[in-house]
């Protein structure tokens, strides 16, 4: 039973009482009854205002025996209905009444029942408004505005039980709107704002971003792509307002593994913590070199491979972007292994030569620079001192031990002094130009003798030292 047939069964049963009472039928006992007049006392088809009291009171116009014209049905549990009547029926138009749970309606009844518009207050202080729209059995549909207890408000399509459903606005008493589509009273596709600046276009699930949408932050950067739980959770792709973008998977608000390009020409694809990248990873610079490796801050730190234009290629540790200890080839044949500073050999390291032969020992410049053996592809040593990559002064030992100079060299060829030894014992000293003693020197045999003089191409001349 709904709250109009009880309202009309009571109302009902107060008019027989009021009748028992008029045509001196009630006793005191059946009916606590009181009649206030006002107006007209002329003939009983003239309305007056009366009031009948029994289970509950009626309070307004009274005609022809009934209620007519407006009054205020009041039960004793407080609650009330207050609106037009004719014939002792309550008629089409504005109604107020309270029920005994709380609600309050105040607005339009139409064909026995509520009609927009007209309001429900509940006893917690919230209220329903519809504004234009269809009851039905209590329930509402069309359009409305909600005002629920904790000063959130809704303005929009409803349906069902006063459901937002359909598209609306619903403003948050923190200052945030969301305006889009609801189903079943949640929000299920729309824009989110807030007053610190954070904005969400996409798919809500219980009231919070759950799907595909695009996020707007407040520095200016946009995020598109799978959201949850009011960040970018999944797949994506995050716009930065430098212009650098970042796509691939985010988990909760952060990049994890994917690809950040800016507008200098940086390009990096890995993975990534805090913002940064960070574990192995792929950096493509502006000049079209490449690194694939460990990266840290933003650079190459580890180990990895760096692949030049040119094709050169870097292969070791790197240390906040440059090589620190690797192997460096190029196309032309040129092969380093060993420390580097500033993208350049320095320190102890080997050079593989185009030709074949192999330097061990100080590197700087690209080049032998300082102690080192080389050992040519002939088979012959040299040992010494180097400088931009020629030897200077050291050890030079032919394939077959049968040769050996130590001294001073010139484009890698012995110059001014120093020392020979033949394959059958005996010494040169002296001073020496080509491979043989060239001026004057002391040739010592094997058995103690010496030749002491002037030599020209490794033979001694008649010409005097002296001359």
């Amino acid at each position: 039973m709904d709250d109009y047939e009880i309202f009309e069964q009571l109302l009902e049963k107060i008019i027989d009482k009021a009748a028992e009472k008029i045509i001196g039928k009630a006793t005191e006992k059946a009916i606590d009854f009181v009649i206030a007049s006002v107006g007209s006392k002329g003939s009983s088809t003239k309305s007056k205002k009366k009031s009948f009291c029994n289970d509950g009171c009626y309070e307004g116009e009274w005609k022809n025996g009934v209620p007519n014209g407006h009054g205020r049905l009041t039960y004793k549990d407080g609650s009330y209905y207050e609106g037009e009547f004719n014939n002792g029926k309550l008629i089409d138009g504005y109604i107020e009444y309270l029920t005994v749970e709380g609600h309050k309606w105040e607005g339009l009844r139409k064909n026995n029942q509520n009609a927009a518009p007209g309001k429900y207050t509940l006893p917690d202080g919230s209220v329903w408004e519809g504004i234009n729209g269809v009851f039905d059995d209590g329930r509402f549909t069309g359009y409305g505005r909600i005002t629920y207890a904790d000063g959130d408000r809704y303005e929009g399509k409803m349906s069902g039980s006063w459901m937002p459903n359909g598209k609306g606005v619903y403003k948050y008493t923190s200052g945030a709107v969301y305006e889009g589509e609801f189903l079943n009273g949640k929000p299920v596709n729309g824009i989110y704002t807030n007053k610190d600046g954070y904005y969400y276009s996409g798919s809500f699930e219980n009231w919070v971003p759950n799907g595909e949408g695009v996020i707007k932050y407040v520095g200016g950067s946009v995020y598109e792509g799978e959201v949850n739980n009011w960040e970018a959770n999944g797949n994506g792709v995050y716009k930065l307002a430098s212009g650098a973008v970042y796509k691939g998977e985010f988990q909760n608000g952060m990049p994890v593994n994917g690809i950040f390009t800016n507008k200098e020409g940086y390009y990096y694809s890995g993975l990534f913590e805090n913002w940064e990248p960070i574990g192995e990873g792929v950096i493509k610079y502006e000049s079209g070199s490449e690194y694939e490796g460990e990266v840290k801050n933003w650079e190459a730190n580890g180990k990895g491979v760096y692949k030049h234009t040119t094709g050169a290629v870097y292969k070791g540790e790197f240390q906040n972007g440059t090589p620190v200890n690797g192997t460096y080839t190029n196309k032309e044949g040129y092969y380093y292994s060993g420390t580097f500073e500033n993208w350049e050999p320095i320190g102890e390291g080997v050079i593989k030569y185009a030709g074949g032969s192999v330097y061990e020992g100080e590197v700087k410049n690209w080049k032998a620079n300082g102690k080192g053996t080389c050992k040519l592809v002939s088979g012959a040593t040299y040992k010494g001192e180097f400088l931009n990559g020629t030897p200077v002064n050291g050890i030079y030992t032919n394939k077959d031990g049968n040769y050996k100079f130590e001294g001073q060299f010139k484009d890698w060829t012995p110059c001014n002094s120093g020392i020979i030894w033949y394959s059958d014992g005996s010494i040169y000293e002296g001073e020496v130009n080509g491979w043989k003693p060239n001026g004057k020197g002391v040739l010592t045999r094997q058995n103690g003798e010496k030749r002491e003089g002037f030599f020209i191409d490794g033979v001694l001349t008649n010409k005097s030292i002296a001359d």
